[in-house]
């Protein structure tokens, strides 16, 4: 038997507790002990006390104390129990059944008789006693109730005070006593005597008195106007639907009252949530969304998830599943094997978030052909950058498929609900609509009042009270009734709910924080303790994770049941499993704030332990969930462990922004942990992740700086000042050229480091080739002296040194060696691997752009082959170099499909690269055909995409683009003004590429030339002398850089000439003139070559002309050569401009 003398064995600290007492009196003993032996007495009482006690503890209670022939027990402290008043009336039923049976049985000549009162309320909890002797006990109020209850009982009665009717009323059945005066009490008191005579063991937990509900109120055309679109979308127009609003608003419950709309059951509903502590949890809405899509749940093992994932896919494209599936599962964390993993290992890095987004578009578009698709994301203010980024992609489907989005949101969250809607509004405006919810009128919200409650006693002060306070807020209105009914000032009475007393003494709370605490507080100490847990988890909880943690949680789902009842938390099964959900965000948020920071800390590391044991056989699926709870549990050890597995995992689902978070904390908490005594291979692989995450997210300035500092931590030797640099540079080009022009059979073979090294090596100078082309050059090269002593053509990436063919071809400084290097790495190349095969014709191609070797062509087969495996870049860049060639050529059909396939890329991928291409040729393929308007807008778009990729000498190639077309147009002011940023870019960048030069170079030139011309033909106060030596000065230049750039040869080669013609130097103008054709015609550049033909008949005509043939060959069959080929060319333009020529000569 458990008394209060035994119990606790420790001491304890005082506190105020929750609890019921129980005082229960046994009477007749004194009688019949008159008429029995001492001993037998004793023997009977001890027996009677025994039954007794086993009575209290098998209900959870303790004894506290035998006062004679009374007993007082306690119901839920020290240690809280669930529903306590429940059991302690429980406990007495069965002591008064037990003693009744034992009268029957011990035959006593008197009956002994049981007295009962209970009371729950307010005790103080604690030890008792001097410093020799201390006993547990509880004092107060509640305890001095039960005793008197105790006395005014008759014999077998059991009587309860209020709060334990208002907790019990809807178990037992009891009676209403009249009120009675108590000494020490001012009030009367209220009794109710229990007349249930059964035990009842357990509670319907959807009583009316915990649950109560509403119809929507207020919300009427806003639900309308969901249900309309979401027939819209059935009907094949594509939307994108917001919902805005406040915390409370009721932004869930609308979208819970359409998803029980009939409309619904014509869509493919997805749904996914986003998390509180979600900022940093790579695509973990989307994920959510996939998982309740495939049915995974969280007890599946690796091969459970594939199949199930696979079998979804296969239902939808099955003729795809290979290839969804991948990439798919990739995005998910899902570990692949076979085929499936070679298929994205074989993907360039940072092409595989491309190829993630491209695949999951195509599935959501097939799904969609199969029937109207809705997805709905809640709570997207707290989704990750990633998810972001990728529902912006996402949102396309819009555009062209049945898709219908609906995203659930608070506003004033700048880097995601305010980022997100500001995008849809740009790009989709005319699919885009915003539901943003109001606040409840007053009128609204008495409607909502009367719906909760159907009582018509609501004292009207208290009526307005709670609607004044709530602002409209349907949340805030449904917890303050809750708190009426916790409280006890409305009441169920015969089967409704009604108000007592104590209505006209509430307090109404005036913030939404101060309604849930008080709520809460009610709670016993273990359910608080619950919801705390539940708070630091997150808005949402599976079952399995809570249990772990809440271990010393006694009687867990009664505690949950009761949650449940009181509508804290809601339950619904996510993937199979069970999962709770706080009913509001809100809700969570005010537990959580609530928690002292200490015990934060204490309860972070609970979670992150009880996540390690429920789910270690997918931990990799929780690393980041991990990482945040250990960090906020202040675990530097395992936060750092977390982080960098956390960046590991992103990485490899293409989550970039995640992986930079990640990585960089990883960085930050190691070099603050370890100070000087850092581990360089540590700091080198961190240095090299954060620059690869950087690089995949376009960022490679940033990206060059962190692999730089990878290279040193891994041993590289950086050289500082220009002469260190200067002799380091030439080591690197003797190495380089020693290389291909003597190779050593005395080589060291690779190790893993050097390996190493050369990726970090090459990955930084990639970096640079769209940033500065000077600086790759010269790194390149001087990081070339760095592997001198190796096999290079041994290295396991040992193709990519075709790549200094680039450097020396691209930047126009020696086709000569470029053209070697090709020679002698071709040697080595393995025919068998399409990476070696494509950058074999890469590189030959791009020497051949710039030497006008144009008889050459590249295999289209191997682009395409290279695209499925993510090197889209290079892909594009050889797209758009064949397309150079073929608009030169006058080959306008197969240049249009070279741009076509950009396009194709740009939009398939999302790459920018490709988009930029795709500007690049498709504004000079307009502007070489003279369709002016439309290849000044591309040219206008690409000085922004490659501006804001600060991708300078690609703006200098479309600023020349736009003054050329800026001169045809005739509007030279603003082609003066745009040649004037280019030269500022020009000056400032110090080495342009001749290709990106070239036009700005040929569009300086005809400016001159126009200027030149205009001071000739009206002379006045122009320095002529000075503009020609100007003109002189940009032909000489348009020369030089045409000859390292053969695609303008033709047109400098003319505009030479042209300069010539006008100087007064007409003989040398026939030189120059000849060269353009005899170029024009080798290169088979048949639009400069007409051009060519024109310009020459036009000066020929002159009438200040020496000359009327070239080559023997009079103006009008250089009129009828230009006629020709303008014609077959389609050249509108130009033709008028040769009849406009004709009339003049005629």
């Amino acid at each position: 038997m458990t008394s209060g003398n035994s119990n606790p064995s420790h001491s304890r600290e005082s506190e105020r507790r929750q609890a019921t007492i129980m005082f229960a009196d046994i009477s007749g003993f004194t009688t019949i002990s008159d008429n029995m032996d001492p001993e037998e007495a004793t023997s009977l009482m001890n027996e009677c006390f025994s039954m007794m006690g086993q009575a209290i503890e098998s209900h959870g209670g303790i004894i506290d104390k035998f006062m004679g022939d009374c007993v007082m027990a306690v119901f839920g402290a020290p240690v809280a129990i669930e529903d306590a008043p429940r059991k302690a009336v429980n406990s007495a039923i069965e002591i008064r059944s037990s003693i009744s049976r034992f009268n029957k049985e011990k035959r006593l000549a008197q009956t002994l008789g049981i007295h009962i009162g209970i009371n729950t309320g307010e005790v103080i909890s604690g030890d008792v006693g001097s410093q020799t002797k201390r006993e547990y006990t509880v004092m107060g109020d509640a305890v001095n109730m039960a005793s008197r209850l105790e006395d005014l009982s008759e014999k077998g009665q059991i009587l309860v005070g209020l709060d334990t009717y208002r907790s019990t009323r809807s178990d037992f059945v009891y009676r209403e006593l009249s009120s009675v005066f108590i000494k020490g009490k001012e009030e009367p008191v209220y009794i109710y005597e229990l007349l249930s005579r059964n035990e009842i063991r357990r509670r319907d937990r959807t009583a009316l008195d915990r649950m109560i509900f509403s119809k929507m109120v207020g919300r009427d055309k806003e639900l309308s106007m969901l249900e309309l679109l979401v027939s819209k979308g059935i009907e094949g127009e594509g939307t994108i639907i917001n919902v805005i609003g406040e915390a409370g608003i009721g932004k869930s419950r609308l979208i819970a009252e359409l998803k029980r709309k009939e409309v619904i059951k014509r869509v493919t509903l997805l749904e996914g949530r986003a998390l509180s502590i979600g900022k940093n949890l790579s695509f973990h809405p989307i994920i959510d969304l996939l998982k309740n899509w495939a049915g995974i749940e969280e007890t599946d093992n690796e091969n459970e998830c594939r199949e199930k994932l696979i079998k979804t896919i296969e239902s939808i494209h099955r003729e795809k599943t290979s290839e969804i599936f991948p990439f798919t599962a990739t995005l998910m964390g899902i570990t692949l094997t076979g085929n499936h993993a070679k298929r994205v290992k074989d993907i360039k890095s940072d092409a595989l978030s491309k190829f993630i987004l491209k695949n999951l578009k195509d599935l959501f578009a097939a799904a969609s052909g199969k029937k109207p698709l809705m997805i709905i994301i809640e709570d997207l203010h707290w989704a990750d950058k990633s998810s972001i980024e990728m529902l912006e992609s996402l949102f396309k489907l819009v555009e062209r498929y049945s898709v219908l989005f609906i995203n659930v949101f608070r506003p004033r969250y700048k880097d995601t609900s305010e980022r997100l809607n500001k995008k849809i509004k740009k790009s989709y405006g005319q699919h885009c609509f915003d539901i943003t919810l109001q606040a409840l009128n007053e009128d609204q919200s008495e409607i909502l009042v009367q719906n909760f409650l159907k009582i018509d006693g609501m004292p009207q002060h208290i009526r307005q009270q709670i609607i004044e306070r709530s602002c409209g807020n349907p949340f805030f209105i449904e917890e303050i009734i809750r708190e009426l009914i916790d409280s006890g000032a409305i009441e169920i009475r015969h089967g409704k709910l009604d108000v007592t007393q104590k209505i006209h003494t509430a307090v109404i709370p005036v913030t939404i924080n101060e309604v849930i605490m008080t709520r809460i507080d009610r709670l016993d100490r273990e359910t608080r303790e619950l919801l705390k847990l539940a708070s630091v988890i997150g808005r949402s909880f599976f079952y399995r994770v809570l249990t772990r943690m809440a271990e010393s949680v006694h009687e867990i789902d009664e505690k949950i049941d009761y949650l449940k009842s009181i509508q804290l938390i809601i339950e619904r099964r996510r993937m199979m499993e069970i999962e709770y959900l706080f009913k509001h965000a809100l809700t969570q948020e005010a537990i959580y704030k609530s928690i002292l920071l200490k015990r934060r800390k204490e309860l972070h590391l609970i979670v992150a332990k009880s996540v390690e044991k429920v789910f270690k056989e997918r931990l990799y699926d929780f690393y980041g969930m991990l990482a945040y709870h250990y960090s906020q549990g202040e675990d530097l050890g395992k936060t750092e462990e977390y982080l960098i597995k956390a960046g590991e995992s992103a990485l490899k689902s293409s989550a970039s922004a995640e992986a930079l978070h990640y990585y960089q904390n990883a960085l930050e908490l190691y070099v603050n942990k370890s100070g000087e005594a850092v581990d360089p291979e540590r700091m080198a692989m961190l240095e090299k992740n954060i620059g690869y995450a950087y690089s995949n997210r376009g960022h490679y300035v940033e990206a060059a700086q962190h692999l730089n500092k990878a290279l040193e931590w891994s041993g590289w030797r950086s050289r500082k000042g220009k002469i260190s640099v200067f002799f380091n540079f030439l080591s690197g080009l003797v190495s380089l050229l020693a290389e291909i022009y003597i190779i050593s059979k005395r080589k060291v073979i690779p190790d893993k480091n050097d390996e190493f090294l050369f990726e970090l090596f090459y990955k930084k100078i990639a970096c640079y080739s769209v940033l500065d082309p000077k600086k790759l050059f010269i790194d390149s090269i001087t990081g070339f002296s760095q592997f001198k002593n190796l096999g290079l053509v041994k290295m396991r990436d040992g193709y990519m040194h075709l790549g200094f063919s680039l450097m020396f071809s691209f930047t126009g400084l020696s086709f000569r060696i470029s053209r070697k290097i090709i020679e002698v790495f071709t040697k080595y190349i393995n025919r068998e691997n399409i990476l070696h095969i494509f950058y074999l014709q890469y590189v030959t191609l791009t020497l051949y752009l710039y030497t006008g070797e144009w008889n050459w062509y590249y295999d289209s087969e191997s682009v395409e082959k290279i695209l499925s495996l993510g090197h889209l870049s290079d892909a594009c860049y050889c797209i758009t170099f064949d397309g150079y060639i073929k608009t030169e050529q006058g080959l306008v059909k197969h240049a249009q499909k070279s741009v076509d396939k950009l396009e194709e890329i740009a939009r398939t991928y999302e790459n920018e690269d490709a988009k930029v291409c795709y500007y690049q040729l498709n504004s000079k393929l307009l502007m070489k055909m003279r369709k002016l308007p439309e290849a000044l807008a591309l040219s206008d778009k690409g000085i922004i995409l490659a501006g804001k990729f600060e991708q300078v000498p690609r703006v200098i190639y479309f600023y020349g683009i736009k003054a050329n077309i800026l001169l045809l147009m005739g509007d030279f002011e603003k082609a003066r003004q745009t040649l004037i940023l280019a030269a500022g870019m020009v000056r400032g960048n110090g080495f342009v590429p001749p290709h990106f030069l070239s036009r700005y170079v040929m569009s300086q030139l005809l400016f001159d030339l126009y200027l030149l011309e205009k001071a000739l033909k009206n002379p006045g106060p122009h320095n002529i002398s000075k503009i020609k030596k100007r003109s002189c000065k940009s032909a000489k230049k348009a020369l030089r850089t045409s000859k390292k750039y053969a695609c303008d040869r033709t047109e400098a080669l003319r505009l030479m000439g042209s300069y010539c013609w006008i100087s007064g130097k007409q003989k040398k103008a026939l030189v120059w003139w000849e060269r353009s054709i005899l170029e024009g015609e080798r290169l088979d550049a048949k639009l400069e070559l007409s051009r060519t033909y024109l310009e020459v008949a036009r000066r020929l005509f002159e009438k200040k002309g020496r000359y009327d043939t070239l080559k023997g060959i009079g103006r009008e069959e250089y009129l009828k050569k230009a006629q020709h080929l303008f014609s077959q060319l389609d050249l509108d333009w130009d033709l008028k401009e040769l009849d406009s020529l004709k009339l003049k000569t005629a």
